[in-house]
């Protein structure tokens, strides 16, 4: 949750926080909807390596969606459907709590 709220500060147009468990425990994942954030069509995972003096001690996995690109994951019409990468399921919504 520290993450989320570091990144609430700098991005005041954070719509949505949700975490994805890694069930292999190697990883932190997170994917935020931000209202300002160009439109992709597309999903791409940013990699940051695991950092313990800033308080990070696992690597994280940052998607960052458009409410538009969000509203898309999961659609079964082709096209407009959006994919997570495989083994993320199950989220827990971390903002807005």
């Amino acid at each position: 949750m520290h993450l989320v709220r570091s990144h609430r500060r700098v991005e005041p147009l954070l719509e949505k926080a949700l975490f994805y468990p890694d069930p292999n425990g190697q990883e932190v994942r997170l994917l935020e909807v931000v209202k300002n954030s160009p439109y992709a069509g597309q999903v791409y995972a940013f990699r940051f390596a695991a950092n313990a003096g800033l308080g990070y001690p696992f690597p994280v996995v940052l998607i960052e969606l458009s409410p538009k690109e969000f509203r898309q994951l999961g659609k079964k019409d082709g096209a407009d459907s959006l994919a997570l990468p495989p083994g993320w399921e199950t989220p827990v919504q971390l903002f807005p709590s």
